[in-house]
């Protein structure tokens, strides 16, 4: 085998090497996607139990402070 064949085989080789590298970087880069696009959603999820736990809270904080005027008065 002369040396042309030698380099081009070589070449070819690590351009298949390359190529399967790619491959697995764009689907690791989609699971990360993935992962990131659920992590925004369940903190989305926390976000808006805080908001509607904090909105009870402030409601039944003015209800006993209300009863407790009326019970005072």
């Amino acid at each position: 085998m002369s040396l042309d064949a030698v380099a081009v085989a070589q070449l070819r080789k690590e351009r298949d090497e390359l190529l399967q590298t790619t491959e697995r970087l764009h689907l690791e880069h989609g699971v990360a996607r993935e992962e990131r696009d659920q992590a925004l959603r369940e903190h989305n999820d926390a976000q808006q139990k805080i908001g509607s736990l904090q909105a009870e809270l402030g409601t039944t904080t003015t209800q006993r402070l209300g009863l407790s005027a009326s019970l005072s008065g």
